[in-house]
């Protein structure tokens, strides 16, 4: 017998290898989260995401029972790439000999992970878990010689009872813990679980009685918004509430944690920043995969899963700031912020408007339709309101043409008021009284499936665009244009483009044709996540398209469609097709999942939002103009600051550009609002927050958003419905509430204002 098996007191009828837990009177959920999490690992290690023999060790469920999807294997990827970053990372910086507690190590294999490379570092490391979990564990590694030998004099499997710190002190003392010697404190999504006493207890603890410490945690955050609010309600649903989360949600709140508890210096770091970090570091950011299975497009709630998740890091004594490794996490951290201060530092001036206020209005999702992400909606003149594509509640693509004809008459007078923020530390522009309120009255639609056609339809993530009479020649009706989009990520759709015919679809029901096919002339090949819009060159109309992705990149490419002459010509991009590392090219590189809208006139398209072609960071090159008369982007860098971001919409009305939902890299600072109002005239930018009832969750992804006339053509409305998706392993939420945003059309002093 080993040393490691003498050292254990395991009994001898231990039995064999399993992971399957007797429970008994501990926290069941929480050990059922727990299994359901390594069950997620075990999928992602066997998809190849990573690399860990030794996890499929401690985790024997056959991994092609388990069927994970690509969204939860890449949030999982994401976890495991910070976690095991830093824990590597703070250990070779510390630079000597030190002892690792592991708290609530579950069924984890990180021991036996970084060992080949950290040995000589590591004087002892701790596993900390309850009984049944430790029981479990210790049989695997007696039944497993490699593992004997690799656990041996090293390694500690101790159980105890988190909730009670003195259970964790006996734990300790069983195992010759030596409260002198320099220690790192390691946790994965484990103290949020705790009662906030007991979590903070477990904290001030370390720091009294091992002077020489390291707090290294990855927990969820960010509690108050709606995606935090939906991953709240999913645990307290299945019995494992996140007990500590609230009284600790924000990076501040965490941050002054640490500090209260005695640690003399904290850091936290938002998981998603150092994802990214790390990846520029050590690209790729994901791994390339072959997979059929997990082809992924949903970037919009991964990105949203991320944001939730931060890095709590805590030192003390000889590991604090005098510590050579404290000076690597704060270069670390200087990095993430070097970007956003230089733009926070040349950005123009964000204007409080306290007397001004923004009629909004919510209302049950009504007669609108309830799609969650991917389809198309826009608006004719008559106010009626054409919607394709996209998902329905129940996952399954959407193949119909939908016509809503929306009543702005019937919104009441009223309603509630928004205020501008000039920012997020300074409330003293708020008006208190402001909400958000529902008006307690259904808004008035009718709504009509025009046709159900399968190839001109159901697709998802395509662009229209709308092409008024006025801008063709003779006496052709309106018409919506629409090219690209797909059914899957493996199988786009045809590169055919299509036009809707506007005459009378309410009476003539199926109005679409293909008007040009690869077959009869060149074509952009097929993407999705791209954009078009509408602008005028030499007199005549033309469609501008950029971007988007395929099943294999994402694209850079600009194409130009004669609205005349029925044909596409491709524009030559000077960009250099790689990653955007400055803002100092002269035109765009490829990127998708950006918006694009243009002036009346149709002189200039403006390009704004989107990420790049790494497939994991959003642009910082994020505003951009195309001035048609001199065929020559340019690049707003004023802009770009607020611009970055992907699911969102954008709309333009007279002088301003109008952001709407989405999400940002900058979502954790402070600066994640409902709506942005860009003032190209007075080159303002009003960023718009709402104070929503809690009841009323918009998640701000997968939605659409038009601006529609009243009857009188006096006070154009922008109506928002639909939106939300799949939350990662949260479940899915789909949004139950519109909104009409009005517009002030009256003057054009107020013209800045929504």
């Amino acid at each position: 017998m080993t040393e490691f098996a003498q050292s254990q007191f395991l009994p001898s009828n231990s039995g064999s290898s399993t992971t399957k837990l007797s429970y008994k009177n501990e926290s069941n959920q929480v050990r059922y989260t727990g299994d359901w999490s390594a069950d997620s690992k075990l999928s992602a290690i066997n998809n190849g995401y990573w690399e860990d023999p030794f996890f499929r060790l401690f985790n024997t469920t056959d991994p092609s029972k388990i069927r994970r999807t690509s969204l939860i294997c890449r949030g999982y990827f994401v976890r495991f790439r910070v976690c095991d970053y830093f824990l590597r990372r703070i250990i070779r910086e510390i630079g000597q000999p030190i002892q690792v507690v592991a708290i609530g190590c579950g069924m984890d294999s990180t021991y036996f992970r970084v060992l080949p490379e950290l040995e000589n570092l590591i004087l002892r490391f701790y596993e900390l878990d309850f009984k049944s979990v430790i029981t479990t564990k210790k049989s695997i590694i007696l039944h497993n010689e490699i593992l004997q030998v690799m656990a041996d004099n090293k390694l500690r499997l101790l159980h105890c009872d988190l909730r009670h710190v003195s259970s964790l002190e006996d734990a300790l003392k069983s195992g010759e813990f030596d409260f002198q010697k320099p220690t790192l404190f390691y946790s994965e999504c484990v103290v949020n679980y705790l009662r906030p006493h007991e979590n903070f207890k477990i904290l001030q603890w370390i720091t009294e009685h091992v002077p020489n410490s390291v707090w290294l945690a990855y927990e969820q955050c960010n509690a108050s918004d709606p995606f935090g609010q939906i991953m709240v309600s999913h645990f307290l649903k299945n019995g494992c509430p996140l007990l500590s989360l609230l009284s600790t949600q924000s990076r501040v709140d965490q941050e002054a944690q640490l500090l209260k508890a005695g640690f003399n210096q904290a850091k936290v770091i938002n998981a998603y920043d150092a994802f990214l970090k790390i990846g520029a570091d050590d690209p790729p950011y994901f791994p390339v995969l072959n997979k059929l299975e997990q082809q992924f497009d949903e970037y919009e709630p991964l990105l949203a899963t991320c944001l939730h998740y931060s890095v709590r890091i805590g030192a003390n004594g000889s590991l604090s700031d005098s510590s050579g490794w404290w000076k690597f996490l704060q270069e670390f951290n200087n990095k993430i912020n070097e970007s956003s201060t230089s733009y926070r530092q040349e950005m123009v001036p964000l204007v409080p408007q306290p007397s001004s206020y923004y009629r909004v209005k919510s209302f049950p999702i009504s007669n609108l339709p309830k799609l969650t992400g991917g389809q198309r909606a826009i608006a004719m003149s008559d106010g009626t309101i054409l919607t394709f594509g996209g998902s329905g509640e129940n996952s399954r693509r959407m193949k119909h043409l939908i016509a809503s004809k929306v009543d702005l008459d019937s919104v009441s007078v009223g309603g509630s008021r928004l205020t501008s923020v000039a920012d997020d530390d300074d409330d003293d522009d708020e008006v208190e009284e402001d909400l958000w309120r529902n008006t307690g009255s259904h808004l008035q639609v009718s709504t009509k499936i025009l046709s159900e056609n399968s190839k001109f339809y159901e697709r998802l993530y395509g662009a229209c665009v709308y092409v008024p009479s006025g801008a063709k020649d003779g006496e052709r009706a309106d018409s919506v244009l629409i090219f690209g989009g797909r059914k899957s990520p493996a199988n786009p759709c045809t590169n055919d483009l299509i036009e809707l015919n506007l005459d009378n679809p309410l009476l003539t029901g199926d109005v679409g044709s293909i008007i040009l096919s690869p077959t009869y002339g060149k074509c952009p090949p097929p993407r999705w996540r791209h954009g078009m819009a509408l602008f005028v060159k030499g007199g005549s109309p033309f469609v501008f398209l950029f971007g988007g992705r395929n099943t294999d990149v994402v694209l850079g490419d600009c194409w130009w469609y004669s609205v005349e002459d029925f044909s596409w010509s491709e524009r030559i991009n000077t960009a250099k097709s790689e990653s955007i590392k400055t803002i100092e090219t002269k035109e765009p590189g490829p990127r998708h999942s950006h918006c694009m809208v243009s002036d009346s006139d149709g002189n200039l398209v403006y390009m704004l939002g989107g990420m790049s072609e790494n497939d994991a960071v959003l642009c910082e090159d994020a505003f951009w103009v195309y001035d048609s008369a001199t065929n020559k982007w340019n690049n707003v860098q004023d802009f770009n600051y607020f611009v970055r971001r992907i699911g969102h919409a954008a709309l333009k009305h007279k002088n301003n550009i109008i952001i709407l939902g989405g999400y940002g890299a900058d979502s954790t600072y402070g600066l994640d609002f409902f709506a942005i109002v860009i003032d190209l005239e007075t080159n303002m930018i009003k960023p718009i927050r709402p104070t929503m009832p809690r009841e009323e969750l918009f998640l701000p992804f997968g939605f659409s958003a038009c601006i529609l006339n009243d009857a009188k053509d006096e006070c154009p409305n922008i109506v928002v419905f639909g939106g939300g998706g799949n939350c990662f392993s949260f479940g899915s939420y789909y949004n139950q509430v519109c909104f009409t945003i009005a517009l002030d059309s009256e003057t054009d002093d107020r013209s800045s204002s929504i």
